[in-house]
């Protein structure tokens, strides 16, 4: 490692900024005194994360959102190139670019790193003004990848539309319907007893859940031009256009018929898994609403609901259990 170049560093920032405002490294390597120079060299600049196996870097890539992944080659139990994968088909870290940065130095490894999704290959011994700098770097593209996310409307926990990207498509969906005179159909989730389930199982299994339901609701969406979004928390929003209530009744059964066949445990609610519950409306060109009203018209389904004991669908004044 070329330490004759530290007077080029980079300026770094002051040890008293906020670490809710400094970006967090996952560092993975099995040799511990790597992680140390690695912790020593980025620790005041960035919030770092250090683990010595690839089975426990895919575990933690898949509830914790990192900016920057440094990854060996040669780990103890994955290679580097399978945790890199891995980590790249997760929901929270697909986008987080990842750097190898290994002893394997030979052209054969560096292109397989990048070929497995790596932005970077640095090898053993690196240059450390060389290294900060490329950290630096991909570090801020990353930044400018989660902004473009946002505008983008993706929620970060989940990967599905926020509740922004929903309120938009909402508003032109219904627009759409007054000049055709088409049905529209809004589905409110919510998921029944998620604070004792965070209380029960922890924040981490709470987000782990919310990302399945999200999957679930994905995969039963019966055409691209459904919308499902993360209204906020436990909530939910799915948006189907050119669907009457007859249709959006059949959707919602399906829907809780996939969430109760992945029974997902969950200890405090009566039926043992996971439950949830939901309001629907319908909307035509004819209807007199605003986007506002019309959540709260599918909110005040969702709120009777539950009142009526969760786990069962409400609709204007049609009330239908699922068992």
């Amino acid at each position: 490692m070329d330490t004759n170049t530290l007077e080029h560093q980079p300026p770094i920032a002051d040890e008293t900024t906020a670490d809710s405002e400094r970006p967090h490294i996952l560092i993975v390597d099995d040799r511990p005194d790597t992680l140390e120079v690695l912790t020593e060299l980025l620790e005041s600049r960035y919030i770092i994360s250090t683990i010595l196996d690839g089975e426990h870097a895919v575990s933690i890539a898949e509830t914790v959102r990192f900016d920057l992944i440094l990854l060996d080659v040669e780990l103890p139990d994955l290679n580097g190139y399978d945790v890199c994968q891995k980590i790249k088909s997760s929901a929270l870290n697909k986008n987080t670019p990842v750097m190898f940065v290994s002893g394997c130095a030979d052209t054969e490894h560096e292109i397989k790193g990048l070929v497995y999704g790596a932005v970077d290959y640095i090898t053993k011994p690196f240059s450390v003004t060389s290294l900060i700098y490329k950290i630096e770097n991909h570090v801020r593209i990353a930044g400018y990848q989660r902004q473009l996310e946002t505008l983008q409307g993706l929620d970060p926990l989940t990967g599905i539309a926020n509740r922004r990207a929903f309120e938009q498509r909402l508003h032109s969906e219904m627009q759409r319907t007054q000049r055709n005179d088409s049905p529209l159909c809004l589905i409110m989730l919510d998921v029944d007893y998620f604070k004792s389930f965070n209380d029960f199982y922890g924040h981490v299994d709470g987000d782990a859940c919310l990302k399945k339901l999200a999957g679930i609701m994905m995969n039963c969406r019966g055409r691209s031009s459904d919308i499902v979004a993360r209204y906020g928390g436990e909530e939910f929003a799915i948006l189907l256009p050119l669907t009457d209530r007859r249709g959006g009744i059949r959707y919602a059964k399906r829907l809780y018929d996939m969430v109760k066949s992945q029974a997902i445990p969950h200890e405090d609610n009566p039926t043992g898994h996971v439950t949830v519950s939901m309001g629907l409306v319908t909307y035509s060109g004819k209807d007199l609403l605003s986007p506002h009203e019309l959540v709260e018209a599918a909110d005040a389904g969702l709120y009777r609901a539950k009142k009526l004991g969760r786990a069962r669908l409400c609709v204007a004044s049609l009330t239908q259990a699922f068992h």
